[in-house]
């Protein structure tokens, strides 16, 4: 009944997967729907399983061809489509499940796809045709239909070829899972597929696209793991053959002898590949190599790693080698993260010592590493931080090597790591105390940031530190970290901290010539000491973030933590700073609520109390967003597991106090509570880990939002509006598309409001309150209310079928007459807001061009037409009904409305000929053939008229403001008319 009814139904479900949103929901029906078809029309199916079936051998042929031309076809169409998206939902959605369902059905689009003179190319675009035989051949070959000896006899080496060159990089993708995929762990990899992956391989290193290389490793994977699973087997397989051939004699000897040669030959030709593999890789990481050939040189090492491991797979080809090694410790120096930590991964799992660098040599190696650990350059440091965490963890660690990090550094008895870790700590010891007597000398020459992260690294690869010397430690590392802050706190607590130059630096300099030869070297002053605090600040942090998760730390170390947390988040000013010590704080927290322990359980509450008293203390001055002080709350109410009481009770106490009206003299008064609760509140609302815990708060905060747009003071509104755009996107979901109107980007306003019901009435009390306003004052006491509200509105869907008396309809007399408002971004506003409140289409723009007297009104109402039609006539959903309703009834009132345009100002009069000529002239929005044949014989008399006026104006001299559009819109009605007569005289019309 459903193909009887829309016999292409399958083709437009296909076309449809156009979407990334929409395909998931597609394939799953068009499998579904297909897999019921098997059961309807395929005897013996009444209990097909659509997921796992496959249709019967034996079973009917003609019902069978039938059910496959019913979807290869249209799946054919789908795979030569001129959209990449398309194409590429199609082959990765569609194309497996169906095939496996039947065989035949990849024999039968292979069949097509390899006749160039096939009838059905006549319809469907050829330029496509490789990218569909590759989709196909991938999937096909995913299911083992078809197996690699494929190659050369029915699939063409010369097509494989051409496939890996192309321009399209998801043939290419396609092409490698086609040589890498198998549905056997153990399938051979045959020397006609490794030839193609030699050719494959060195051409796609290079991809500037994230996805194509992720997927590109992924496939990789898949043929390692077939690799090995088929070495393995062979190499049983040939043990096996030479045990028989021991026990035999005669002709079963030389028979398994020649066997057991094979198994030999296949095992030497995977070997052989996975050693020029290597040496591929080996030969990528040369200096100055992209960021993305060592990306994917590295991905595939640590893919090679992964799979054979470096240890076990020297049966197969030894990976830890000198060689690699020293590449990969110069990758050390590469200024891409990404690349650092994958070499140290990679190196983490060869042996120690590291193939090539005996204990001798990684002394050398540590003061190598120290050259850059000292940068003032913040990549530079990470990596001589990496070569550090390497040599420790290696060399110090594994073998108990006593390598001291510095040259001068005297050695110390005990155990190496401890040892270590304690002249790492005199190292920063004397930073911190040039820090504290010159703070440029130390910016420029004893930076202490790289120290600190080396310490990170460190601390982070011990195992246990129970000894009674670590807890020793501890306190001294927290002790340097306590000094470390405190000097670095002035200058980042400063009103301006990007700008600021302690006041001890700012006559140092013997001349001004000294001192611009001085920012030629390092940068300017203030930059160096700037950059100098804030990274200090924030491995020191780090640092203490590390050491948290140690047991050996004391309850008043816990505190003592925690106290310097809270005081760097309430008066650090650089953003940069103070986000970077949020996540240790969070970490604190984390701990001290899951610890179980009921004093330390405590003090985050207590905590969030103090901070919560100290926004209506005097002693807290303002800056840009409340600098670090909603982090700091935040970090304690996202810590909780699971009740969320301090969330709750940190929310009741903003919200009371953003409630609270502000003093007459807000303006003028530095300190605003209300203004820090609304900052914080919105930090609150854009946390992703809080997720529908603050949902239930986000009625109330949009009431604070809308009414903080009415507040005297200019910093409570700037509030307002940053809060009610978080709340927009916490609400509503973030924007899938760049067009925030988009269906995407929308909610049903029956959603919506049984999600927040308390808004509904709010926003219809503050929506009446704004238009009796704006219909009775003046246009610059338009309501602050007004335009947020309608914003709100706006972002909902199209209403579609709905009662009349569905949640939207109050809405209706409050919108419309906002098309009388004097301001333009109002009546536009209005104008999309209406969209969705209104089902009755037709009645309603009828209603609208009953001008009135006004040229804003007739603006007003005109744009609410344009609006209501484009947002319901694009519409995917079934419009039929409404679209003939349109085409009976409209041109009647078009014709009348015309006749009044004599009257109208040029901007309306423009405004108007655009809706005509997107809705009655081109109509690109009718999809329905006999609809286009109802809209040429209704509209034939109304575009006749229309060019009739056109001719007639556009040779007068129009002025005024929207001239210049007028005469645009006209010349497009009479170009449009003359392009579609039978003889056309360009010249004349020019």
């Amino acid at each position: 009944q459903f193909l009887s009814m829309e016999p292409d139904l399958i083709h437009k479900c296909m076309q449809a997967m156009d979407s990334f949103i929409l395909c998931p929901q597609i394939s799953f029906f068009i499998v579904s729907f297909l897999s019921r078809r098997i059961q309807d029309t395929i005897p013996g199916h009444a209990k097909f399983n659509g997921h796992n079936g496959k249709i019967k051998p034996g079973s009917d042929p003609n019902a069978t061809e039938a059910w496959i031309q019913l979807w290869t076809l249209p799946a054919l169409y789908a795979l030569t489509a001129s959209s990449e998206l398309l194409r590429k939902n199609a082959s990765g959605f569609l194309l497996t499940p169906l095939l496996k369902i039947s065989t035949g059905s990849f024999w039968y689009m292979m069949d097509i796809l390899q006749q160039e003179d096939h009838p059905v190319w006549q319809k469907m675009d050829t330029t496509y045709r490789l990218n569909a035989f590759i989709a196909v051949l991938k999937a096909g070959r995913g299911l083992d239909i078809v197996d690699g000896h494929a190659y050369g006899t029915s699939i063409s080496i010369n097509t494989l070829t051409c496939a890996i060159y192309h321009q399209d990089a998801q043939v290419r993708l396609d092409v490698l899972g086609l040589l890498c995929e198998s549905r056997k762990a153990t399938a051979e990899i045959t020397s006609t597929e490794l030839d193609m992956l030699k050719l494959f391989i060195p051409l796609n290193m290079n991809s500037t696209a994230p996805e194509f290389r992720q997927q590109m490793c992924a496939y990789l994977g898949k043929l390692f793991t077939r690799l090995r699973g088929h070495f393995y087997a062979q190499h049983r397989n040939y043990t096996s053959l030479l045990t028989y051939a021991d026990k035999h004699q005669d002709e079963k000897r030389q028979n398994a002898l020649l066997d057991a040669h094979d198994c030999l030959v296949m095992m030497h030709r995977s070997k052989a590949w996975l050693v020029w593999l290597l040496d591929h890789v080996a030969q990528s990481l040369y200096p100055g190599a992209s960021y993305q050939r060592i990306a994917t040189a590295l991905r595939i090492l640590s893919t090679v790693c992964k799979v054979f491991g470096v240890t076990e797979s020297t049966q197969i080809i030894s990976i830890a080698t000198p060689k690699l090694t020293k590449l990969l410790m110069d990758t050390f120096l590469n200024p891409y993260d990404f690349n650092r930590v994958q070499a140290f991964d990679i190196l983490g799992q060869f042996p120690s010592p590291l193939p090539g660098i005996d204990p001798q040599e990684a002394q050398d190696l540590l003061w190598w590493g120290l050259n850059h650990v000292v940068s003032t350059r913040a990549g530079e440091s990470d990596s001589g931080a990496m070569i550090f965490r390497l040599v420790f963890s290696k060399y110090v660690m594994d073998l108990g090597c006593p390598l001291v990090p510095e040259q001068q550094a005297t050695q110390k008895e005990g155990h190496a790591a401890h040892v270590f870790t304690e002249q790492l700590l005199d190292m920063l010891e004397k930073q911190v105390k040039v820090a504290q007597s010159n703070l440029m000398l130390a910016a420029q020459q004893h930076p202490m940031h790289g120290t600190l992260l080396a310490l990170q690294y460190v601390l982070g690869e011990l195992k246990d530190a129970h000894e009674e010397a670590w807890q020793k430690t501890f306190e001294r590392a927290m002790r340097l970290i306590q000094l470390t802050c405190d000097t670095a706190l002035p200058v980042l607590s400063d009103a301006s901290p990007e700008g600021n130059v302690p006041s001890r630096f700012d006559d140092d300099d013997q001349d001004e010539e000294d001192d611009m030869d001085q920012d030629d070297m390092t940068g300017p002053k203030h930059q160096v000491i700037l950059s100098c605090c804030w990274r200090a600040v924030k491995e020191a942090s780090s640092l203490l973030q590390v050491m948290i998760r140690f047991d050996r730390l004391s309850h008043q170390d816990l505190i003592q933590s925690g106290m310097l947390f809270r005081h760097l988040l309430t008066h650090i000013r650089h953003r940069g700073a103070f986000s970077a010590v949020y996540p240790a704080y969070v970490s604190l927290n984390t701990r001290l609520l899951t610890s179980g322990n009921a004093e330390l359980t405590q003090l985050p509450m207590a905590w969030l109390q103090e901070n919560l008293d100290s926004l209506v203390s005097s002693n807290i001055s303002i800056t840009r967003r409340s600098a670090g002080l909603p982090l700091c709350i935040l970090a304690i109410v996202s810590s909780e597991p699971s009740a969320k009481k301090l969330l709750r009770h940190a929310m009741a106490f903003l919200i009371q106090l953003a409630s609270d009206p502000p003093p007459p003299d807000a303006d003028q008064r530095i300190d605003l509570p209300q203004v820090h609760a609304y900052n914080i509140m919105r930090t609150i609302f854009m946390d992703s880990k809080l997720g529908h815990h603050v949902l239930s708060y986000a009625s109330q905060g949009f009431s604070l939002a809308i009414q903080g747009f009415s507040s005297h003071s200019w910093a409570i509104r700037n509030c307002s509006v940053m809060l009610f755009s978080t709340l927009l996107q916490r609400t509503l979901g973030t924007k899938k598309t760049r067009d925030e109107h988009a269906q995407v980007n929308t909610l049903t306003g029956r959603e919506f409001f049984v999600r927040f019901p308390d808004l509904h009435p709010y926003l219809l009390n503050q929506l009446d309150v704004a238009v009796n306003q704006l219909l009775t004052q003046a246009a610059h006491q338009v309501h602050p209310g007004l335009y947020p509200i309608l914003t709100l509105l706006s972002r909902m869907q199209p209403a579609m079928g709905e009662d009349k008396d569905h949640v939207l309809t109050p809405f209706i007399p409050l919108v419309m007459p906002c098309a009388s408002s004097a301001i333009y971004k109002t009546r536009e506003m209005a104008a999309r807001a209406l969209v969705p409140l209104v089902s009755d289409i037709v009645p309603t723009v009828q209603e609208l061009l009953v001008l009135s007297t006004t040229q804003n009104e007739i603006h007003g109402r005109l744009l609410q037409v344009q609006f209501l039609l484009r947002g319901h006539f694009y519409s995917p959903k079934d419009t039929k009904d409404m679209h003939t309703q349109f085409i009976e009834h409209m041109p009647s009132v078009f014709h009348q409305a015309l006749k009044q345009c004599s009257e109208w100002c040029p901007m309306n009069t423009a405004l108007f000929l655009d809706i005509l000529y997107e809705f009655c002239v081109e109509t690109t929005w009718i999809k329905d053939a006999s609809l286009n044949e109802l809209a040429s014989t209704c509209f034939a008399s109304m575009r006749e008229a229309v060019i009739g006026f056109c001719t007639q104006r556009i040779g007068l001299d129009i002025s005024g403001i929207g001239a210049y559009l007028l005469r645009t819109s006209m010349a497009a009605h009479i170009v449009n008319h003359a392009l579609m007569q039978p003889q056309v005289q360009l010249d004349g019309i020019l």
